[in-house]
Parts: structure tokens; C-alpha cells; sequence
């Protein structure tokens, strides 16, 4: 643009200013706020969210928990996604975030990683499970992707082979965050929130209407998970004069 604009270098006019780069991370979804504004006043929520989780396991065992929602587009999968660094925060806590969303996977898009194999490629074909989790930018998280959706999701995860996975996990992990399909939709999450230690419910706040929030629960009740407590997404911030803000949990 330079040369273009005088017609020409004219080596005895000033030298044009050095650019300017400024290098953004762009490996990393930008909705991983534990990442991207670890001292944002998200990450903050998120760490209130941690810590209302981590008082149901005062015992400290190590836990499988579920994140699901009611319908699509209400966060559950950035939550799982900040909640399992949020967990990977707290030294020596060692955390797999994984991805049980065999419909639609996105967890291994945000840490721009493979998708496959993973998961159904463990379960579906004997693949050994070290062989698929994927190191994070973090080094008390890792990641193991969905793998090549199957035709019958369902199925997948309720096969037999899930419960070892759960427990071959807990052997090196203190926690193992699971995201899963909207459960209003799908029986992925009832049926992994039976296997699992606890179910986080994620409801955006003007999206989903209280009674279909009301039939997931207890769906998910029935099905033998317990629901811990419901994640809120999409609070706005109090005002500035306010000292309280919204948790979030």
C-alpha cells in the first residue's frame, strides 16, 4: 500500500512506520474463557461453578460427571469445556474432558485437535483408549474426541464396553467431564448420567421454557441420574454500581 500510494519508492522520504502485529491464539476456541480471560469476570463464574461442584465431593473420589441440557444452542458444550480447565486448575487434579456428543462433536474443534479415532472407535472397535486422548494446551487436561459418529449413536453409548471406559478412566483421571446431546432430544445423557457420578444441567436464561427445563430433569431422574445442580448461561452482568454479579450456578 505504501508504494502504491507515492507512485514509486522514493528512497529520500521517510521510511514508512513499522507494522504493527499483534498475534491472537486462534488454536483455542475464543469461548474457552478459562484460556482466552482467565481474570475475566467469566472465568470467575465459572470458578464459583467449581466450587458449588467440588463441595458434592468433599470425600474428594474421583468423579464422572455429565453436562447436558434440555435443546441445542444453550451452551452445555462451552460449559463442559471451561468447567473441565476450571477443574484442571486446581493442582495435582488431573481432568479428561470427553466427548460424548456422538451426534454433533465440537470439543476437539475448540482445541483445533483430530476428531478420530476417539471415543467410538474404543467402544465400536477394541481401539486401546490411551491410544485416543489428546493433550490440551493445559497439562492436567486432555481430551478424548468423539471419533467417526456411528450410524446409531443411541446404541453406541449405551454399550457395554462405556462403564469400563468409565472406570479404565478414573484410574488416572480425578475427574472426567462428559458432554452429551440436549437430553430433551436424544437418550445419550439419561443414559450416561446413570452411569456417571452427577449430571450439571446447562439452561440458557431466556431460551429454553421452564417446563420443558422441568420434563428433562426429571427424565434424566428416572433414568437413574442425579442432577447436581443447573448451570444458568447467558445472565447479563450487574450494573457497575453493583457490587454482585450474577454466579452463573
Amino acid at each position: 500500500m505504501w508504494h502504491r500510494l507515492r507512485g514509486g519508492r522514493d528512497r529520500s522520504a521517510a521510511e514508512p512506520p513499522p507494522d504493527l502485529v499483534v498475534v491472537v491464539d486462534q488454536t483455542v476456541d475464543p469461548r474457552i474463557v478459562l484460556y482466552h480471560e482467565p481474570r475475566g469476570i467469566h472465568a470467575e463464574q465459572y470458578r464459583t461453578s467449581r466450587t458449588n461442584l467440588l463441595a458434592t465431593n468433599r470425600e474428594g473420589a474421583k468423579k464422572a460427571y455429565v453436562f447436558t441440557s434440555a435443546r441445542a444452542e444453550e451452551g452445555k458444550s462451552v460449559s463442559a469445556a471451561n468447567m473441565a480447565l476450571c477443574l484442571a486448575e486446581q493442582a495435582p487434579l488431573k481432568v479428561c474432558l470427553v466427548d460424548a456428543d456422538l451426534r454433533k462433536p465440537s470439543l476437539a474443534a475448540m482445541w483445533s485437535l483430530r476428531q478420530s479415532p476417539g471415543l467410538c472407535e474404543v467402544l465400536l472397535e477394541g481401539l486401546p483408549l490411551e491410544s485416543v486422548i489428546l493433550d490440551t494446551r493445559s497439562p492436567s487436561l486432555h481430551i478424548l474426541p468423539a471419533g467417526t459418529p456411528p450410524g446409531n449413536p443411541a446404541d453406541a453409548v449405551s454399550h457395554p464396553a462405556m462403564r469400563e471406559i468409565i472406570l479404565k478412566l478414573k484410574e488416572k483421571y480425578d475427574y472426567i467431564v462428559f458432554d452429551t446431546p440436549p437430553a430433551l432430544l436424544y437418550s445419550d445423557a439419561a443414559v450416561l448420567g446413570a452411569m456417571s457420578d452427577g449430571i450439571i444441567f446447562v439452561t440458557r436464561i431466556n431460551h429454553t421454557p421452564r417446563q420443558l427445563v422441568d420434563e428433562s430433569m426429571e427424565a434424566l431422574q428416572r433414568a437413574g441420574g442425579k442432577v447436581l445442580f443447573n448451570l444458568l448461561t447467558g445472565a447479563t452482568p450487574a450494573p457497575k454500581d453493583e457490587k454482585k454479579f450474577y454466579a452463573g450456578a
